[in-house]
């Protein structure tokens, strides 16, 4: 998901308590080992119970776009592949990535990146 945050906000991520973050893009990964579909509509639905961290944080977006991989289970190398390749990208620490061993599955980045994949936007 490429996730535009409008302005500075405080949020209260689940077990990773209070987050401030900065204005500017996010870039989650995550993955649905079935129903990749029904996944992504869960996040996108604005009324939910609150489950995965980035349910809190989707909460202050105002634009996502959702990037497909279909049959990919390698959100962890997508992640480094992605702040290898923008030197101010940054690990918000610990978002998303309880069951491995990344620092974090979201990334700030000051400026929108660009895919050439099938897309969808909410």
């Amino acid at each position: 998901m490429i996730i535009r945050l409008p302005s500075k906000a405080k949020i209260a991520v689940g077990r990773l308590g209070i987050i401030e973050f900065q204005p500017g893009y996010y870039l989650y990964t995550g993955r649905a080992k079935k129903g990749l579909n029904a996944r992504v509509n869960r996040h996108l639905r604005s009324e939910k119970k609150k489950h995965w961290h980035i349910d809190y944080f989707l909460e202050y977006a105002d634009d996502i776009e959702v990037l497909l991989f279909p049959g990919r289970l390698d959100e962890c190398i997508i992640n480094r592949n992605y702040i290898g390749n923008d030197p101010g990208a940054v690990y918000i620490k610990g978002f998303g990535s309880s069951d491995c061993r990344c620092p974090g599955h979201l990334i700030y980045v000051k400026k929108k990146p660009h895919y050439d994949t099938k897309t969808v936007s909410r």
